[in-house]
């Protein structure tokens, strides 16, 4: 047992000793020792109502105080609810004082004056990067439960940027319980428009593109946004309105299959479009302010990152013929690194990268090009043109051919 606590302790990261605030220090103390934003907040043994509802105007965040007298729960409820505050901020009778009563990896703080004999309890409770601020005798110290290495992120429609839709996650399984619930809690209309068009996830983030116009009837006007939620409890980040997106009375299967790839998270960064038309804009991956705008990208059709390089399908409506280029930009700069002009239509998504390669299907040829220049490596004529996508696997590229499986490496042309 001593072992198993140990290693649950080596599992926290220290990030600070000796923070010495008092009893029960306030917001700004507790944020500059944690560098804790916001999300979903446990205080473990408060008492202390006036200072819970402080904490949690200043913090914007979700909190809920635990403890284990009936009598003090009610009166810290009743001081909230007189004052409004009782929702966003509440507090549970702890009736197990060595159990929390949450699922796992879902909280993101968790603020103790006391903390022995529930550190294993802590370990189970917080998300991955999530904090324990407890108190250490005269002073408080900050630990950091780390990200397992055996979880991954998907950034892209099709996991990364190579296209091929195989995580490496060894975690993830066959769902056995809800981990948490978001909006919308109903889709709009079976027979129209996917209500969501979009869904990746990095940095302990999740971002989605939906329509949140009415669900009592398709014809109501839409209300299209790009959220970020905690992934690992649903807790709204930010939003965005996105002014313009795919016509509503679309039919479900006749979405167009590139709209799904119009949007792309990094650790620190989200690509998207914020109206269908573009340009193409780098969103902070924490509160959504836009970063860069990626000059010529209006009309774009797809986004792909790697190595921080972005690739972009656009369209120029103005030239005759609705000419489409393949793009590449300096992703944290914005500057344009190179083009590829199509001979006629660069097929849906048939971009891929991988290493110091980007391969895509230009109508009846396909090309693998070099990611810093632009400059081709081979190309195989395809004799007709195809609509199937595109993968790398390896230092392989896999895609079918009207039906017959062709497959080439990345160095060689066919």
């Amino acid at each position: 047992m001593r072992m198993k606590k140990d290693l649950l302790a080596a599992a926290l990261t220290l990030l600070s000793a000796s923070l010495c605030f008092g009893d029960l220090p306030g917001y700004m103390a507790i944020r500059d020792a944690t560098q804790f934003r916001r999300g979903l907040v446990v205080v473990v043994g408060c008492d202390d109502a006036q200072w819970l509802h402080e904490f949690s105007e200043q913090a914007n965040s979700v909190v809920q105080a635990l403890h284990t007298d009936i009598s003090v729960v009610q009166q810290m409820r009743n001081y909230l609810s007189d004052r409004g505050a009782y929702g966003r901020i509440s507090v549970k009778h702890w009736r197990s004082s060595d159990l929390l009563p949450y699922h796992d990896n879902l909280i993101n703080l968790v603020v103790a004056e006391n903390s022995e004999g529930i550190n294993d309890e802590i370990v189970r409770v917080l998300a991955p990067n999530g904090k324990l601020y407890h108190k250490q005798g005269a002073g408080w110290t900050v630990l950091e439960k780390p990200r397992p290495s055996n979880i991954d992120d998907w950034t892209h429609y099709t996991y990364d940027a190579s296209g091929n839709p195989v995580s490496s996650d060894s975690v993830a399984g066959a769902p056995h319980s809800l981990q948490w619930i978001t909006s919308p809690r109903y889709t709009r209309s079976h027979d129209y428009m996917a209500s969501v068009t979009g869904c990746v996830s990095a940095g302990g983030r999740l971002f989605y593109i939906v329509d949140l116009g009415s669900h009592a009837s398709i014809h109501y006007d839409s209300r299209w946004k790009l959220y970020a939620v905690d992934a690992f409890n649903g807790m709204p980040l930010w939003e965005k309105d996105i002014l313009e997106w795919e016509d509503r009375y679309t039919k479900f299967l006749s979405t167009p299959r590139n709209l799904a790839r119009s949007l792309v998270a990094h650790d620190s960064r989200v690509f998207t479009m914020l109206s269908i038309h573009g340009p193409v804009v780098a969103l902070d991956a924490e509160d959504g302010t836009p970063l860069v705008t990626y000059e010529g990208t209006h009309d774009a059709e797809e986004i792909v990152y790697h190595n921080d390089v972005l690739l972009i399908v656009t369209r120029d409506r103005s030239d005759e013929g609705k000419q489409e280029y393949l793009k590449a930009f300096d992703a944290t700069t914005g500057n344009r690194l190179w083009q590829n002009s199509s001979q006629k239509h660069i097929q849906d998504l048939s971009v891929a990268a991988k290493g110091d390669y980007v391969v895509y299907n230009d109508h009846k040829t396909f090309r693998c090009v070099d990611l810093g220049d632009g400059e081709e490596y081979w190309s195989k004529s395809l004799g007709k043109g195809n609509n199937a996508s595109v993968l790398i696997h390896g230092d392989v590229v896999l895609f079918c051919n009207q039906g017959d499986g062709t497959q080439g490496r990345a160095k060689t042309a066919f």
